[in-house]
């Protein structure tokens, strides 16, 4: 199902183009990144670290990360699962 342009934002990371959408939880936020094509596999960023905000460069060092940990947007598949605690990215 591709992302809604309402309430995502676009971005351009890694010589690509995606859109992001953000949302507040209680102790985290989360960040789901698509192609911007609308296809292809999500990333998940479970972002752990309180006070901290979310902004383009930390969504592009998301990405970047998800790249070359295995994140294949152009393909379908489950979303691809990754978080950031403790000043670095994991994969979950």
């Amino acid at each position: 199902m591709a992302m809604s342009k309402a309430g995502s934002r676009p971005i351009h990371a890694g010589g690509a183009d995606y859109r992001w959408s953000f949302f507040q939880n209680s102790g985290y936020d989360d960040v789901t990144v698509q192609s911007a094509s609308g296809t292809g596999q999500k990333l998940a960023v479970q972002i752990m670290a309180p006070g901290l905000s979310v902004t383009p460069d930390l969504v592009a060092q998301s990405i970047a990360f998800a790249l070359t940990s295995g994140w294949t947007p152009g393909e379908p598949g489950p979303p691809f699962n990754i978080r950031y605690q403790d000043h670095r990215f994991h994969v979950r």
